[in-house]
């Protein structure tokens, strides 16, 4: 068969899937790998829409397509259907109806959202695009035109210069799209207001998954001393000394989010104390100091990238939260996140466990948390739950 036309998408060509099973695509998990595909009908081009098939060709849903990527396909639906403009305007409004005209907030969450490999985030007359999926670089006119036609904005912004894009095959990209835009800009995340710069911050701009644990961490800071390890620009800091924290002290290792947290703390006219120091360097010589606080946070980037580095990753939470629990007052609080998806709940749990035992500490989970609700956990997916976190009151 020849090959599809990329202005009109059609279900044409197909991807059968190999005998070996379950498939987890059976149950709706979205990803299909090269080596889970036996045989595929026709020559698909990159970012084309497929049928995806079981071995007796029995139709199981609609897919994207990239045989550059070792996940060669993404389920974007169970029903056959057409890739083109009106859809895609119709999923981004579905998703902006689901977040219920947040100011500031993500919009499109990927496969979340039905949308394998896009990300669109809205911070007030800016949205903020990135797209992982070649199927949506062939179309991206149409996501832009999409986003001005569903979303209250006057600038699109594209973000597409991380890493991932190279396992794609695509180019790394960052510009200005619609509209005008000059940074900094202002933009409220939580209670405080950040001053970002959307073509080249963090992300897409900031942490947006973390905006409502900021504001749940910060209840517990009242009256107490605080201390957030892995500080970035500020968020679990200025959140926890607007909630009124007797002193705050922000450690990060970056001199330039050291110099945003800066500028952010007086925009919010609070008082921080900033350190630029490695954390692990920073907690042992305040234990050796016999340092006290009573809201330790413990935020730290990724640890691993890979099954392979988890045991390693392991043992930098397990250091982390050793000292943490040494240096914590009776009746003091832990607020500690793993962003990894390589280390779930119960391998954080298992490192803060193991620590609190060195520590000779008795812990509590007093609360359990995850990504901002903007960022929804699609249940066939494991791995949509990337972000998770305890809050552990310490005797």
């Amino acid at each position: 068969m020849g090959r599809s036309d990329p202005g009109r998408v059609t279900l044409s060509t197909g991807l059968y899937l190999t005998r070996e099973g379950p498939h987890r695509c059976l149950s709706g998990h979205p990803w299909i790998y090269e080596w889970e595909i036996a045989k595929i009908r026709g020559t698909p081009e990159p970012g084309a829409l497929v049928s995806l098939r079981d071995p007796e060709g029995r139709f199981l849903g609609s897919a994207i397509f990239n045989p550059k990527s070792k996940m060669c396909a993404r389920l974007i639906s169970r029903e056959k259907m057409e890739l083109d403009a009106a859809w895609i305007q119709a999923r981004i409004a579905s998703a902006w109806t689901r977040r219920r005209g947040a100011e500031t907030c993500r919009v499109v969450w990927s496969e979340a959202d039905g949308m394998p490999g896009l990300i669109v985030d809205r911070y007030g007359s800016c949205a903020v695009f990135q797209i992982l999926h070649v199927a949506w670089e062939i179309r991206r006119e149409a996501v832009v035109q999409a986003i001005l036609d569903t979303l209250p904005v006057e600038t699109v912004i594209e973000r597409s210069d991380v890493a991932a894009r190279d396992f794609e095959g695509l180019p790394r990209r960052s510009e200005v799209c619609r509209g005008s835009y000059t940074p900094p800009s202002r933009h409220k995340i939580g209670a405080a207001v950040f001053e970002l710069n959307l073509l080249e911050g963090q992300k897409t701009g900031a942490y947006l998954d973390q905006a409502e644990n900021y504001q749940k961490v910060a209840a517990y800071a009242q009256g107490r001393r605080v201390l957030d390890c892995f500080s970035n620009a500020g968020g679990f800091a200025i959140h926890c000394a607007l909630a009124g924290a007797t002193s705050v002290t922000a450690v990060d290792v970056s001199a330039s989010v050291i110099a945003e947290g800066i500028n952010n703390s007086a925009l919010n006219g609070v008082n921080i104390a900033w350190e630029e120091a490695n954390v692990f360097d920073y907690l042992r010589k305040a234990v050796k100091d016999q340092s006290s606080y009573n809201l330790i946070i413990l935020d730290p980037p990724s640890f691993t990238k890979s099954r392979s580095k988890v045991a390693e990753a392991l043992r930098g939470y397990r250091e982390i939260h050793v000292r943490a629990f040494q240096l914590l007052a009776p009746g003091g609080i832990v607020a500690t996140y793993s962003c990894s998806h390589h280390v779930p709940m119960d391998l954080l749990e298992e490192a803060a466990r193991g620590a609190a035992g060195d520590a000779r500490r008795v812990a509590r989970v007093i609360a359990r948390q995850t990504q901002a609700e903007d960022h929804p956990v699609l249940l066939a997916m494991p791995e949509s739950e990337y972000l998770k976190g305890m809050v552990l009151e310490v005797e």
